[in-house]
Order: structure tokens, then C-alpha cells, then sequence
């Protein structure tokens, strides 16, 4: 049964913090979540004990098992927030369709809470290189994604024992020097990173920036 949207102030957002009932969830991408900063936010990264239930996630079929598997149950107190109303107030519809009696949105993230020094945020630590597939297309485009100055960098598509992975498809060459590489492990053992080079990882490929 779906009831009437309840809205919070920051105020009141910050006194529920101390309550252990409470489950504030952030519907914005994880990568937002993580602390990249997609909608000029003044700080990247979530209200801290948050969690991350992505707004496009309520697509799937299994949404509620996702929802159960991250330990947020009917008797808790529900808190969503996000980038839009819009997107803030289908998620909480589809909580209440769930039959959550308790959800309650947050719409002052932006404009008040990462503007706000004092109120709690957490962020993934070295989130930046953990990169996604839009930041590695800008990259490829010629144009400077967020988070780096760097001008030389390698695509790396890794696999193992599965080449046939990357003949079916793959991240093409941009604009800028590329340079293809099939790494392939020993049997035994690792293969040791040189120190020259910094790992970022993508959904889609790793990308080595040389130093």
C-alpha cells in the first residue's frame, strides 16, 4: 500500500542519525557513492552509514532481494536521497509497493549537506582508480575525464585463458597513441607490477597511466 511521502529536513535527518533504526539509502550511481563528484557536489561521497541501492537498480526483477540482502528490513525507519525528487520519490514508491510502512525522503543532499562542512560524509578511500566506463570514454575521446593529469596512459584489457573474449569485442583505440597488450601470467606464480605504473580499474578494462 503506498501512503503519503514524508519529507525531512537536514535538521531532523541529523537527529535520526542516532537513532540504530534507521537506514538512510543513497539511490544515486555507486560511483557518486564511492566519491566522484557527477553533479558538481561541493564534497564527493555519501551521509555517512548509508547505503548504496542505485535508483536504476529498482528495474530488476530481484530488486528485493538485493534490498534484503543489504540487511534493510520492514521495521526500519527508511531515508532516500539522490540527485532529483523525481528519482528520490519513485524509489521510495517502490519501497512502500514492497510493503515498507516507513519511508521517509531526503532532498537537501546538495544543496545543504555536502555544503555543509560539519555534517557527516564517508567516501571509498583512492575511489579514483576505480574508474567507470563514461570516464574511460572521455579519456579515449581526447577530452580530460575528472581526477586526472596525466597524458599517457594504456588500455589494458585483461583475460585469462579466454582471448577469444577479446576478439568478440572490445574497447577500440581512441584518438591518442595505443598500444595493445596480451599479458599472459606464468603458470605458477604472479607476475610483479613495476613500480612505473599506477593501476585504475573499470567496469570494462584496467587503464595504466605511465609516470
Amino acid at each position: 500500500m503506498i501512503t503519503q511521502q514524508n519529507e525531512l529536513s537536514t535538521g531532523e535527518l541529523v537527529e535520526l542519525l542516532e537513532n540504530s533504526n534507521i537506514k538512510v539509502i543513497d539511490i544515486r550511481p555507486v560511483e557518486a557513492y564511492n566519491g566522484w563528484k557527477l553533479n558538481g557536489e561541493t564534497r564527493g561521497g555519501h551521509i555517512k552509514g548509508a547505503k548504496s541501492l542505485p535508483e536504476k537498480w529498482t528495474k530488476y526483477m530481484d530488486w528485493i532481494e538485493i534490498v534484503h540482502a543489504k540487511s534493510i528490513l520492514q521495521q526500519h525507519k527508511i531515508v532516500v536521497y539522490g540527485y532529483s525528487r523525481e528519482t528520490v520519490e519513485k524509489a521510495v514508491r517502490q519501497f512502500q509497493k514492497a510493503g515498507y510502512p516507513d519511508v521517509n525522503l531526503y532532498l537537501h543532499f546538495m544543496d545543504e549537506w555536502t555544503t555543509n562542512m560539519s555534517l557527516p560524509m564517508e567516501y571509498l578511500p583512492r575511489y579514483s582508480h576505480l574508474v567507470s566506463a563514461e570516464w574511460v570514454k572521455t579519456l579515449l575521446s581526447g577530452n580530460r575525464p575528472q581526477e586526472y593529469d596525466n597524458n599517457k596512459f594504456v588500455v589494458v584489457h585483461a583475460h585469462y585463458r579466454n582471448r577469444e573474449a577479446y576478439l568478440s569485442g572490445h574497447i577500440p583505440p581512441g584518438p591518442s597513441t595505443w598500444i595493445r597488450w596480451h599479458w599472459r601470467l606464468p603458470k605458477h606464480g604472479t607476475v610483479a607490477r613495476p613500480k612505473s605504473l599506477k593501476l585504475h580499474w573499470s567496469n570494462t578494462a584496467s587503464l595504466l597511466t605511465l609516470r
